[in-house]
């Protein structure tokens, strides 16, 4: 849609943006912003896929450090049901 908007006029070329990745904000700004609320509804959309993203790097990150440190460098037991109990207090960490 942005290409299809923008077709005859590159605002990157115009000196409307100084930058190619500035080009969707823009988009959404030039198109949506006479409607209240919606660069605010768009960046909470960048936030929250960014949130999302994060949380499940560090939740994969965490019960890998807890399996290969607690289990197979100190050589612990950890029952089923604690770990990811352990998991969880780790990623908090």
């Amino acid at each position: 849609m942005t290409f299809a908007h923008y077709s005859d006029c590159d605002p990157l070329a115009v000196g409307q943006i100084t930058a190619a990745d500035q080009l969707l904000p823009f988009y959404v700004m030039n198109v949506f912003g006479h409607i209240k609320f919606m660069a605010g509804i768009f960046v909470a959309g960048i936030f929250a896929a960014s949130l999302g993203t994060v949380a499940a790097a560090l939740n994969s990150l965490a019960a890998v450090t807890c399996e290969d440190l607690l289990v197979s460098g100190m050589e612990m037991k950890i029952p089923a049901g604690k770990g990811a109990l352990y998991a969880k207090w780790m990623s908090l960490g």
